[in-house]
């Protein structure tokens, strides 16, 4: 369909529809609303609770300067070592998929 079988009033309701997922599409909170929510749910019915199936809410920072970016990269790929499911970097790399 390529817009011209819809009637103006329709055309209003399409473009109003994509303002809105244009929006969406660059909210980090509305992407890990619909992340969240699915993978809670599935959670929640295998365990039997209920509640957010992450402790607490993301954090977002921004990564505006080298160092920022390095830090993070630092932090992402040692996080394995601190969360203790890897005792150093080489078991760290053998558990990657």
């Amino acid at each position: 369909m390529d817009g011209q079988d819809l009637c103006d009033a329709e055309l209003r309701v399409v473009a109003r529809y994509a303002e809105t997922y244009r929006a969406r599409l660059g909210d980090l909170s509305w992407f890990m609303k619909c992340l969240n929510e699915p993978i809670a749910r599935q959670a929640n019915r295998e365990g039997q609770c209920t509640g957010h199936f992450w402790e607490s809410r993301f954090k977002s920072y921004p990564l505006d300067t080298e160092e920022a970016v390095l830090t993070c990269m630092a932090y992402v790929d040692l996080n394995p070592i601190r969360a203790t499911t890897a005792k150093n970097a080489d078991e760290r790399l053998s558990t990657l998929p």
